[in-house]
């Protein structure tokens, strides 16, 4: 949820999440990603992020970058640039980032 308290951290090494196999509403017209930076002190990595969208034999079907130049924000918008299918996984790989949520949207 938007308001959360509770992410899942990835510090200096990648953190790899995957969701189960989500039925996406129809229409979708991007995925929304709430991240942040795990820790901007001097001496870390910036936050990078990745997002893969898996198809039903869990092949990528596209992946996203979520870059350090972009960690001001909170809530990111990725505008699905390919088809998606109904059903997917979502492959989220994070090195110095905390994700607290994401949503599909149209």
């Amino acid at each position: 949820r938007e308001d959360g308290f509770v992410s899942l951290d990835a510090t200096g090494a990648e953190g790899l999440v995957e969701t189960k196999r989500l039925r996406l509403p129809d229409p979708r017209g991007a995925l929304e990603v709430n991240v942040c930076p795990f820790n901007t002190r001097p001496g870390y990595d910036p936050m990078d992020v990745v997002v893969e969208v898996l198809d039903r034999r869990d092949e990528t079907v596209v992946a996203y970058r979520i870059g350090p130049d972009n960690a001001e924000r909170v809530w990111y918008r990725i505008g699905f640039d390919v088809q998606i299918p109904d059903v997917v996984r979502l492959r989220f790989r994070l090195k110095n980032a905390r994700l607290y949520a994401f949503r599909v949207v149209e």
